[in-house]
């Protein structure tokens, strides 16, 4: 999931990032960063994205 969502890159960038939210009062823990990006897409999320696909497939029939 992380390579889908564009974050392979920030490996081993978490810590300063999470520095940088807490210090803007968004308190992040570093394992919570971990443990989110590697957790499967949510059943809303896997909905929604079904939805968008359809949304553009009729936009895309109808433009």
């Amino acid at each position: 999931m992380a390579t889908a969502l564009g974050v392979g890159s920030l490996r081993g960038r978490a810590r300063p990032i999470c520095r940088v939210l807490s210090e803007h009062g968004c308190k992040v823990a570093t394992s919570s960063y971990y443990a989110a990006r590697e957790r499967l897409p949510s059943a809303r999320a896997l909905r929604d994205a079904e939805r968008d696909e359809r949304i553009q497939r009729i936009h895309a029939d109808n433009y």
